[in-house]
């Protein structure tokens, strides 16, 4: 017969650090967990029951960028305890994150000249950024068959040929697309495949594309009559 368990009480809550609980908007986070603690390679992270863009892990943290406005702990899956690692925990932060909810918008996005940078993600890395603002651009989209459609432009500097997979994400009703060119935002590369085959006001939109080293923009196009408050571009090296 057992004469007692004893177990580690662990708590309700893990007292995570988080590199700030009150992030602009488009400011990256990362959260650490404390002593005792680690990620499984496949925790999650979620604020608000929204999850955001993972840019970055390790085993005893996580890098994400939020969405502009949200509030409350981060609920975290893949929790493990080190003197049970059999276990895998789902646990709340102690910390309450408070993200910016006004984005600044980009400079220079109403032309292929000026367009800001967006880094090129290595073979199974994330970078992403979350933007707003008007859409300056007119980009000229299936050759400008149809005309041309309001948009902002972003530029990518490929070092080298790779796979590369786009998903343009935003929380509202309007209705984007993104659309490869050439560095003079006019040609658009054949191999390169537009995101946008979602229908009006789907989301996330998305699409893979196989690159050659050189420059590109990637113009998000908007085809309703409103802007929305923000979007986010996420690229995944493969």
């Amino acid at each position: 017969t057992r004469t007692g368990v004893v177990a580690e009480n662990i708590g309700t809550t893990l007292a995570a650090t988080f590199s700030s609980l009150t992030p602009t908007a488009g400011q990256s986070v990362t959260v650490t967990t404390p002593a005792g603690f680690t990620f499984d390679p496949a925790a999650t992270v979620a604020i608000s029951g929204a999850s955001p863009i993972v840019t970055g892990r390790t085993a005893t943290s996580i890098t994400f960028l939020p969405d502009p406005g949200l509030i409350g702990p981060t609920d975290l899956t893949g929790i493990i305890l080190s003197s049970a690692p059999q276990f895998n925990l789902s646990l709340q932060s102690a910390d309450t994150v408070t993200v910016g909810a006004t984005v600044t918008p980009l400079a220079g996005t109403d032309a292929p000249g000026t367009a800001p940078s967006i880094a090129v993600p290595a073979v199974g890395a994330t970078t992403a950024i979350i933007d707003g603002g008007t859409y300056g651009y007119q980009a000229p989209i299936f050759g400008g068959a149809f005309g041309t459609f309001p948009s902002r432009l972003y530029k990518l500097t490929v070092p080298s040929g790779r796979n590369i997979t786009v998903t343009i994400n935003w929380n509202s009703g309007d209705d984007l697309g993104g659309y490869w060119f050439a560095a003079d935002g006019t040609t658009e590369p054949p191999t390169l495949n537009p995101a946008d085959a979602g229908g009006g006001g789907a989301h996330p939109e998305t699409s893979t594309s196989t690159f050659a080293a050189g420059t590109f923009l990637l113009a998000i196009v908007n085809f309703g009559p409103a802007d929305p408050p923000f979007f986010s571009i996420q690229l995944d090296g493969q």
